[in-house]
This record gives structure tokens, C-alpha cells and sequence, in this order.
């Protein structure tokens, strides 16, 4: 994640800007373009559940997390 809202459903959830996701809904998330294509079969107002990998603050270790939100319309 380069960015995110914050007044996003993403991020009340608990994205945060350095998250790399991993799962979107059940599909492997390995590039933009994969996350793309996971994307395009849901609409705004749909939950999703996302796994992200998340750093430490020193960047040497990490965990996963997953996440449950809701799809905000594009703006």
C-alpha cells in the first residue's frame, strides 16, 4: 500500500500505508495486476477479507494480518 484514505473503510478496518497484501478474498495477490484482477469481480459496499504482510518498525521481521472491511466507491 503507497497510500491510503483516512477516511477510507480500508483503513478504520486497520490497512495501513506499507501493507503488502498477499490474499484478496480467497485469491493470491502476487503483483498490481493480480490485485487487479481480484478486485474487478466486487462492487463498492461488498465485504472483503485481505491478508497483508506488515513490517516491524525496523523492517527486519513481520507478521501477517488479515482484514475484513467493506469496498468504498471509487472516487
Amino acid at each position: 500500500i503507497a497510500d491510503i484514505e483516512f477516511n477510507s473503510s480500508a483503513y478504520r478496518a486497520g490497512l495501513s500505508r506499507y501493507d503488502i497484501i498477499t490474499d484478496f478474498n480467497g485469491k493470491t495477490v502476487t503483483d498490481r495486476e493480480s490485485l487487479t484482477n481480484a478486485l474487478a469481480g466486487h462492487r463498492a459496499g461488498e465485504t472483503v477479507t485481505i491478508t497483508v504482510f506488515r513490517f516491524n518498525r525496523l523492517m527486519t521481521a513481520g507478521e501477517y494480518e488479515t482484514i475484513t472491511f467493506t469496498l468504498d466507491a471509487a472516487k
